[in-house]
Order: structure tokens, then sequence, then C-alpha cells
């Protein structure tokens, strides 16, 4: 039970008595280290994440509605810089 709860926050036991690891559990509670995800945990919480910003309906993927969105900047400085040399190579490549 001790060496799941220590291993669960990613800390060492090696082959410790029960008194060492009963320390090192104090020492990880006292230090609010949390269980750590599972990259499955972390790669279903990317997808969920993904899908409410996101859905299909109707067979058309639909967007959240513009003024629902928040931290959205307005200055352009996100913006690729865009030339019209740059523009005539990439249709030319497309070609």
């Amino acid at each position: 039970m001790l060496k799941e709860y220590l291993r669960c926050r990613e800390v060492p036991v090696g082959s410790g008595s029960r008194d060492d690891l009963l320390e090192l559990a104090k020492f990880a509670h006292r230090l609010k280290l949390k269980p750590v995800k599972s990259t499955q945990e972390v790669f279903d919480l990317i997808r969920s994440e993904k899908a409410s910003k996101l859905w299909v309906e109707d067979g058309y993927l639909q967007l959240p509605d513009p003024l629902t969105l928040k931290d959205w900047e307005d200055a352009l400085t996100s913006v690729p810089e865009l030339s019209q040399k740059k523009t005539e190579e990439y249709f030319d490549r497309s070609e």
C-alpha cells in the first residue's frame, strides 16, 4: 500500500523497510505531491478538451460562438508574415 502510494507520485521506493516507506510517504504528503497522470490519462484529457471546443453536427464541423471565446488577441502579432514573393512561391509549388 505504501509502495503504491509512493510510486504513483514518482517517489523511488527501492527496497526500504516499512518504517522507511512510512517516512517517505509522510514526506511526500508534507510536500503535497499529487499522483502523476498516466500517458493515457493525459491523452484522454487533451482529446476531451479538443472535443469541447469543436463538435460535429449533421456532418458539419461546428465552431464555438466567437463571443464565448476567452483570451482572444486583437493584435496581429501572431499572424505569420505574408509577402507576395512567399505567396507566389507557395502557389508555384502547389501546381
